[in-house]
């Protein structure tokens, strides 16, 4: 029989975890379309923070117990994990696109998997190999391809500030690998105590033990959401201390707010609860080069109803972040020394 210990800690099959993260990256690219029709009626600020004020609110309602919430855990664990991978992200590259071009801040932030590599390798102890920075540069040069013929408005602090929100998304990620060895440690000690008890039963308690299998994942789920319902709440507290502009422009329709309730749940509760699970079985490096693909998930609907055609350079581009993403599923260095 199987063992809990293996439940609890077998790997997730790859295809899955790339899944996990791909569609990840097509429900943030939808939630671009979203807040575009959105920030008509609200300032930013208050799109920030009522995204995940609300994000907070729902999974807290359903599996708020389920969680740790204490408030010493609240300010040490929470609060840094909504600052970095919600509050601060936003915030710098909200910032960076006030004073920059969309095409200079999406170059800067296609040096995402550049950036994660190198934070692989010295803060993760990852061995890079070849391929590794095969992918980085193919996504760089795809990013930077795609953006050209658009205009550009170079910019020094734009440009800092961009490398700075993909530093914040990426020591986020760090934050939640940390996460989830200390959580391996926890319960694969108290897995090897029910192994040994399993050793004891009888063949005829098998259904019982496959039951308590299925239990142990369904809890661990259950506090993951309430893990990432604290993320947004610390998020939203943030924004709200933060930032002083909280207009509502006009009249709120309830098509508008359809929208909104659409943008919390399909493009905030989803896509980070698949990036979490995906990104536990590949590297930083890899999980980045999919957030690459967003302008090409983005530009697809113009693209295909003929409202925007490629020009020049921007087919390669996107051949060149399409075979990043192969290559990164398709590479034997996607896991990280940690998993």
């Amino acid at each position: 029989m199987r063992s809990l210990t293996d439940t609890i800690y077998k790997r997730m099959p790859e295809g899955r975890s790339h899944g996990y993260v791909l569609l990840s990256v097509v429900c943030w690219g939808g939630a671009q379309y979203l807040t575009d029709a959105l920030l008509s009626v609200f300032s930013p600020a208050l799109m920030i923070m009522l995204r995940f004020l609300l994000s907070g609110l729902v999974l807290c309602l359903l599996y708020g117990k389920s969680g740790n919430f204490h408030m010493v855990v609240f300010l040490k664990r929470y609060l840094p994990a909504g600052g970095l991978g919600a509050f601060g992200y936003y915030l710098l590259a909200a910032y960076a696109l006030r004073i920059t071009s969309l095409p200079f801040v999406s170059i800067m932030g296609g040096i995402l998997p550049l950036l994660a590599l190198l934070l692989d390798i010295t803060v993760l102890r990852k061995k890079a190999q070849l391929t590794d920075w095969l992918k980085a540069l193919l996504s760089v040069a795809g990013v930077l391809l795609l953006s050209c013929g658009a205009g550009f408005s170079w910019n020094i602090t734009g440009g800092v500030l961009m490398i700075a929100a993909n530093l914040t998304w990426l020591f986020y990620g760090i934050l939640i690998k940390s996460w989830n060895e200390q959580g391996k440690n926890k319960q694969k000690k108290n897995g090897q105590e029910l192994d040994r008890q399993e050793n004891n039963r009888q063949e005829d308690n098998k259904h019982e033990w496959n039951k308590q299998e299925e239990n142990v994942e369904k809890k661990n789920t259950q506090k993951e959401n309430a893990e990432l319902g604290y993320e947004f709440l610390a998020a939203s507290f943030l924004t709200f201390f933060f930032f002083q502009d909280f207009r509502v422009c006009g009249r709120i329709a309830m098509w508008e707010i359809i929208l909104l309730l659409l943008l919390v749940a399909v493009g905030t509760i989803l896509p980070y609860r698949f990036y979490r699970e995906g990104s536990k079985g590949m590297s930083l490096q890899t999980a980045s080069i999919y957030l690459n693909l967003l302008p090409v998930i983005t530009l697809l609907p113009s693209l295909i109803t003929g409202r925007m055609q490629l020009k020049g350079l921007q087919f390669p581009g996107i051949i060149f972040l399409i075979l990043a993403g192969l290559l990164g599923k398709a590479g034997k260095g996607g896991r990280s020394t940690g998993k």
